[in-house]
Formats: structure tokens, C-alpha cells, sequence
């Protein structure tokens, strides 16, 4: 079928020059300390070794593992990736793995033609292609594991003579192994008269999905993969975390200005809180709560049940099988997801696309799901279980002094007492 929308891939050098820029531009505004940093959280703001980071009224510190030099700033961003040990995410065991083998290359065989290469139009790209019944059992597969833990295959052609290739596994626990992927491309590609000539660059595609959001309270603060941004269904995330940066800086600027013109305002915990409430509000989680159930419902299919969800999904309107695909505020098409009532219409017609047999498993799964996991999913699909706590509701009473008037009233009541041969003091403990 054909879907009518463009599709890009994203120079992984490109995107890393524009972030770190040159280091011989005189005009660049920011440094860049090309060294690890020394430090691993064991629990909320507590890391090891000991002294690799520390905390101070107004500053975070950090340790360089190579020259043991100190960075002290006021607040400190992770951007470490999905597998950062500077951030604790809770419900890790639960991740699925999105494991990919990718090839830029060259092909010759008897499929290869001016305008097909085997089964893929040169003109087109291809973004699921789950077909396995003609190569399942060659170049040393197992049959019943290509059925039970699926691959796909991208196809996207890059010039007359250059393809890129990208056998896939959308989610699994555990992963489908590099080689194996490897090996199911081989395969697919030789079943359609198809051999690869020559190998320009070769990829190694391994995305954590699922998961819970950051854990409350951490000084340090996450941004993109590390904050749990990816996709749970899909494995998006670099539109996801190039869109929600714009809040997330824009409140690092409103923290920073403030304890600029009054450093006795800033608090460095609240200010973390903050900033990372501007990627998770509590809309951004509902929504997150819904796609989790759709990767955790996508690891337990096998091929025919994958190839039923995506004949369904994609009978949907563009508009709602897009929207869910990229997921997140200010994204295309986001307002089919970005509420209780719009998921939920969203999944009343995707039950009705979808073969009986998937749509009777989703139904099922729904009801075990919440079972095993909680209300996240039904908090994401109904208004009668509230919102998310904000990442700041914990510092709301931080400067709370109590009933100032009641404690006054106390002393000055102790101090009028005529039994009391001296006035007793009451000290303002702030709670």
C-alpha cells in the first residue's frame, strides 16, 4: 500500500556537527570538554564513586574521569542516551528493545533491474516489509523463531546505483541478536535475486522503549533518550526530543535568569523539577501511558499477529496513524492523541480495522495489562482517575514555615505565664 508521506534518514555526523559544532569557530558561544564524566546513581542523588558528584546550595558538580577536574555549574543536563547512569528511570525491566542491522550498499543479481531492486520499487521507500514465507527456513534460520519474533525490513533507496537496508525488530525482550538480523536480511534479499556487491556502511540500530519516566526528585536533569523520550511503540525519538527541547530550554533560561537577578530565589532541586516538568506535564505522561500498552501489546505478537495490527493501523486515516507514530505535543497530526477522549476514540476505530482475531487480543490484553501494570491506562483513556503528579509537587511545601502566627501566639502566651519564672524562648523551625 501506498502512503503517500516522505521519508528521510538523519545524518547521525551531520546531527552531531550542528550539536557540537566546530571547535574552530571563534563565534561558538558554549564549550566543549571532549571527557567522560566519573559518576553512577545508586539512588536519588546519591552516585559513587564518592565525591564524583556533589551537591551544593546553588551548584552541582561534577568530576572528569580522565583529569579529575572539577565542573561546578548551577544546572546540569544529561544527555547521555536511553542507558545513562547519571539518571534512575524505575520499571526498567520492563523495556522492550528495538535491535536493527543496517546496510548502505551496492546489489547485483538476477532482481536487480533499472526499476525494481527483487520486490522494491527504486523510486519508493519501503517502511514495513514483515514477509517471511519464502526464505524463513533458509541460511540457517529457524523457522518457528522468524514466526515468533519478527523482522521487518526498510528499504529505502538512496541513488541509482546506492540502497539502504534495515532488517528490523520493532520490540522485543529479549533482543533479536545483530547477526540474526544480518542473517534474516541475507535471506530475503536472496529470495528475490538480490546479493549485496558492495558494503559502504554498515549499522547497528539498539533502542530501549518502555520504561517508566524519570524518577522524581533528581537533581541532575534528563534530556531526550535519557528522559525517557523515546517512542514505547515505536522507537521515534529524535523529532520527539528536538520538539520538547524547546520547552525544556526555554524553562533552563527562565531558572537561570532568576538566579541572575536574585540568586537567593534559585533553587537548584525546584529548578531541575521545573525543567523536566516542561518535557513530562502531566498530558505528556497520559499520553506516554497509552503507547507503553501498545509496545508492551506489540513484544507479545508474533508475525501474523504483527501483520494484522499494521493492515489495521494503516486503514486508519492518515492523520491518526501518523499522529501516533510521532506521539508528542506540537508534532503533525498530535491533536488525535493528545487528550483522554481523542485515545479513546482512537482505539474504538482501531478495534474495528483490525482482524477479529488481533482485535480480540487487544481487548484481552488491555484488561491484563492494567491487571499486572496498575491505572496508567485507564488514567490515559478516562477523566475519572485524575492527573499525573507534577515534578514539582514534592518542592511545593519545601519553604513552608508552618502557621508563623499560631507559634507567636504560643510564645507570647508562655512569655504572660506567672508560673513561669523566666520567659521561654520558642525557636522557628522551618518545616
Amino acid at each position: 500500500r501506498t502512503l503517500g508521506r516522505e521519508y528521510l534518514r538523519v545524518s547521525r555526523v551531520g546531527l552531531k556537527e550542528i550539536f557540537f559544532g566546530n571547535d574552530d569557530d571563534e563565534e561558538r558561544k558554549f564549550d566543549v570538554v571532549r571527557e567522560d564524566v566519573l559518576g553512577s546513581a545508586i539512588n536519588t542523588n546519591i552516585y559513587e564513586p564518592r565525591g564524583a558528584v556533589s551537591f551544593g546550595s546553588d551548584y552541582t558538580e561534577l568530576t572528569l574521569k580522565e583529569s579529575e577536574k572539577k565542573i561546578r555549574a548551577k544546572i546540569v543536563v544529561d544527555g547521555t542516551g536511553a542507558e545513562t547512569s547519571f539518571t534512575i528511570r524505575d520499571g526498567r525491566e520492563n523495556e522492550g528493545y528495538q535491535i536493527a542491522y543496517g546496510v548502505e550498499c551496492r546489489v547485483e543479481g538476477e532482481g536487480v533491474t533499472a526499476d525494481k531492486v527483487g520486490d522494491y520499487d527504486r523510486k519508493k521507500m519501503t517502511l514495513f516489509d514483515y514477509r517471511s514465507e519464502a526464505w524463513r527456513k533458509s541460511n540457517g534460520l529457524v523457522e518457528q523463531s522468524v514466526i515468533n519474533t519478527p523482522t521487518f525490513n526498510y528499504v529505502m533507496p538512496l541513488s541509482d546505483d546506492v540502497i539502504f537496508f534495515e532488517e528490523t525488530s520493532l520490540v522485543a525482550n529479549p533482543a533479536v541478536s545483530f547477526q540474526e538480523c544480518k542473517n534474516r536480511l541475507t535471506a530475503r534479499l536472496a529470495a528475490q535475486g538480490v546479493t549485496i556487491k558492495d558494503v559502504l556502511e554498515e549499522e547497528y540500530c539498539y533502542i530501549p522503549m518502555g520504561g517508566d519516566v524519570p524518577r522524581k526528585g533528581q537533581r541532575i536533569i534528563p534530556i531526550g533518550a535519557a528522559a525517557g523520550v523515546v517512542h514505547p511503540s515505536t522507537g521515534y525519538q529524535v523529532a520527539r526530543m528536538l520538539s520538547s527541547n524547546v520547552y525544556f530550554c526555554d524553562q533552563i533560561v527562565e531558572e537561570l535568569a532568576r538566579a541572575g537577578e536574585n540568586g537567593g530565589d534559585f533553587d537548584p532541586d525546584v529548578a531541575a523539577a521545573r525543567i523536566i516538568g516542561r518535557t513530562w506535564t502531566p498530558d505528556s505522561m497520559r499520553q506516554r501511558a497509552f503507547a507503553v500498552f501498545g509496545g508492551d501489546f506489540l513484544m507479545k505478537q508474533n508475525v501474523m499477529g504483527l501483520k494484522g495490527f499494521f493492515s489495521g493501523f494503516f486503514k486508519l486515516d492518515e492523520g491518526m496513524w501518523a499522529g501516533f507514530l510521532a506521539g508528542w505535543k506540537n508534532l503533525p497530526n498530535n491533536e488525535y492523541h493528545d487528550g483522554w477522549w481523542p485515545r479513546v476514540y482512537f482505539g474504538i476505530v482501531f478495534l474495528t480495522k483490525l482482524p477479529p482475531n488481533v482485535a480480540l487480543d487487544m481487548a484481552v490484553s488491555i484488561v491484563a495489562y492494567t491487571l499486572e501494570n496498575g491505572l496508567d491506562l485507564i488514567q490515559s483513556v478516562t477523566p475519572l482517575l485524575g492527573e499525573p503528579d507534577t515534578f514539582d509537587q514534592s518542592f511545593q511545601f519545601r519553604k513552608n514555615n508552618g502557621d508563623v502566627a499560631a507559634k507567636w501566639e504560643a510564645k507570647e502566651m508562655m512569655c504572660a505565664c506567672d508560673r513561669c519564672e523566666e520567659a521561654v524562648e520558642v525557636e522557628e523551625v522551618a518545616a
